[in-house]
């Protein structure tokens, strides 16, 4: 679940779950940090980055899944949530996935239900229903969900990766039906995480995938089967710690820009 600012070079960073951060929200039931740390150990927050007010540069936040409520920050520096609010139903195991989904220059949120493999997404970031439902991939298949703007018409659609085969299948509209886009890439079976960005700063995003055993990125540019056109190795191996992508643009986070020899992931 990443995000890369449009027609600006996606830089990646990684969120390291440290010890209890030492700061709260108002209305946060743990504590949250927005450079270097995410929450406390064991609540199963969600790391995620947005340009949540639309000035060009991607920001974190954090998701906390047992109350359904999103954490916004608009700077990468310490401090409260600017944006808090709840969206989706509690309880449940949904992912989280943020985009533009309108095409206005602000990431907003969305929810995945995997059981039934429908996206939920809103078109600001404040509580209220989804603003476009729809469903696209198989129920129940362990499948990822993503979001990028695949065509370069500056407006963010959804996308899944089926592990199984490392396949990559891209939606350019908000809609159901066929993958506009399936591509292969990466070896199958190895828990690599998915990735997207705008790798070359063309102003289209493209997939890539993160090895978490030797903490290396493998980045493509171009949304079809083929070799990495990136890779590098970025932070400790083994760590537990959990990829991030976007234009971060001076902020305190960890920055590498994405710059390397074009390599094949291993088979």
């Amino acid at each position: 679940m990443v995000l890369v600012s449009k027609h600006r070079r996606a830089l990646v960073s990684k969120i390291q779950p440290p010890a209890p951060s030492t700061y709260a929200p108002a209305t946060a039931p743990a504590s949250p940090t927005s450079a270097t740390a995410t929450a406390h150990p064991g609540r199963a927050w969600t790391p995620l980055a947005g340009d949540w007010d639309g000035n060009g540069t991607a920001t974190v936040g954090l998701y906390e899944p047992v109350n359904s409520t999103f954490f916004l920050k608009n700077s990468n520096g310490p401090g409260m949530a600017d944006v808090v609010f709840r969206f989706g139903p509690v309880g449940r195991v949904w992912t989280p996935l943020v985009g533009d989904w309108d095409g206005n220059g602000i990431t907003t949120v969305g929810l995945f239900d995997p059981a039934t493999s429908t996206f939920y997404l809103r078109n600001s970031n404040s509580a209220g229903v989804a603003s476009v439902v729809f469903r696209f991939g198989p129920a129940n298949a362990g499948w990822t969900p993503l979001a990028g703007d695949w065509n370069g018409d500056h407006r963010d659609t959804i996308g899944l990766f089926n592990p199984a085969t490392s396949t990559f299948y891209l939606k350019n509209s908000l809609a159901g039906g066929a993958a506009d886009v399936s591509a292969r890439f990466g070896p199958t079976g190895k828990g690599w995480k998915p990735l997207m960005g705008d790798w070359d700063g063309n102003g289209t995003d493209t997939v890539g995938l993160f090895d978490p055993a030797a903490s290396v990125f493998y980045l493509r540019n171009s949304n079809s089967a083929g070799v990495a056109n990136l890779s590098f190795r970025f932070g400790p191996a083994n760590s537990g710690w959990i990829p991030l992508t976007g234009n971060w643009s001076g902020s305190g986070l960890w920055e590498y820009e994405v710059e390397g020899t074009p390599q094949s992931p291993p088979p």
